[in-house]
């Protein structure tokens, strides 16, 4: 952010956090403190929650209205979903952390006590990050902050949306803030992504990478072309905990005859584009833990396997099956025929595109 600002002031900064899914996924050890190490291929999809970021010098309006920011709104997407109240939740040194009563319903309806919301815990760590750091600004000037965000994403599906929306709070406040001004402060702040969550690394780059260690060792990938994506949700949700406890289960009794990608055969199908040899390679060591947990979901991924789509996977631990097709015809006539068919009836389905990089982010300044 460039603009010079102005006492007092206010801004509004907009940006989508978009789901990923995982073209393989494999567990290739554990680590001392009990972590699993993986390997995997995260992709960006189109699908996102949109965060909105009040900052100022002072307080907003307790209800915030377009009318209330002199109708700047007029620039802002407000999704309909406005006016908001807020309430403060932490204070960092010179800056009063707020989120909207929306953030808690919504931590509320996933029984998630506020401050356990990936969104508070973000913003919270990242000021506490730029106190330590000096970063002038934080140091020098008192702020108003609200956090409001409109979820999209389903939760416990295998498509990242927490860390996404982690990532999208580290990504304004950095913007903001400029804690990446120095190297030390580059190095902290993709530490902190680490810390929040195992996907929040990936979440902070977007596109496409290959992903090992815990997930935050990132090896970006040239970009996948923006091909139509099929995602069908089953009427069940899988908490990741329950998925790794199961998954040693699992492994320990398939033993040599669990099937894993073959990661150099993948990244060399990436490279060329090669579909057909990129499907042949991708596995996800999860996918035979959610058959065992839950019978009905062989059938429903081999629905969509029928639907002749260039890759089909579970995204992640789950419970997302997904389909990447050729044309969004295809995609289209795919998504009409299993929301017909017996074998995948009570699923949820969304037609979106890959993501080559993740959307800028608007700024709206009052």
């Amino acid at each position: 952010m460039s603009k010079i600002m102005q006492y007092p002031f206010k801004l509004i900064y907009q940006v989508y956090a978009p789901a990923k899914v995982n073209l393989w996924l494999d567990i290739v050890g554990v680590r001392s403190d009990g972590y699993h190490l993986l390997s995997t291929v995260m992709q960006t999809i189109g699908m996102a929650d949109q965060l909105t970021v009040f900052i100022g010098s002072t307080e907003f309006p307790k209800l915030i209205t377009s009318d209330s920011l002199n109708n700047v709104g007029a620039g802002v997407d407000q999704h309909e979903k406005w006016p908001l109240s807020y309430t403060q939740v932490a204070v960092v040194g010179n800056t009063v952390l707020n989120v909207s009563d929306r953030v808690i319903t919504d931590s509320a309806l996933l029984n998630c006590a506020v401050e356990d919301n990936l969104i508070v815990k973000a913003a919270q760590q990242f000021l506490q990050l730029a106190s330590e750091l000096d970063v002038p600004r934080i140091k020098e000037e008192h702020h108003f902050i609200c956090l409001d965000l409109i979820k999209n994403i389903p939760a416990q599906a295998g498509l990242g949306g927490g860390s996404s929306d982690a990532a999208a709070v580290l990504r304004v406040l950095n913007d903001y803030f400029q804690v990446n001004a120095t190297q030390t402060g580059a190095i902290a702040l993709h530490q902190l992504a680490s810390r929040i969550g195992a996907d929040v690394p990936f979440a902070l780059v977007g596109g496409t990478a290959h992903c090992t260690g815990i997930g935050e060792v990132i090896d970006a990938l040239s970009p996948m072309d923006p091909l139509p994506i099929l995602l069908m949700k089953p009427d069940y949700a899988v908490a990741t905990g329950t998925a790794f406890r199961t998954w040693r289960q699992v492994s320990q009794q398939a033993g040599e005859s669990l099937r894993r990608p073959d990661v150099t055969t993948g990244l060399a199908a990436l490279k060329k584009r090669d579909y057909k040899s990129l499907a042949m390679a991708s596995e996800n060591v999860f996918e035979p833990v959610i058959a065992t947990l839950y019978p009905e979901f062989t059938n429903q991924f081999s629905a969509m396997v029928k639907q002749s789509p260039l890759l089909a996977r579970m995204s992640g631990s789950g419970s997302v099956i997904f389909g990447i097709f050729s044309d969004q015809q295809s995609c289209d006539s795919a998504k009409s025929i299993l929301e017909d068919s017996d074998a995948t009836a009570g699923c949820q389905f969304w037609s979106t595109h890959l993501l080559p990089r993740l959307p800028d982010f608007s700024i709206y300044f009052l």
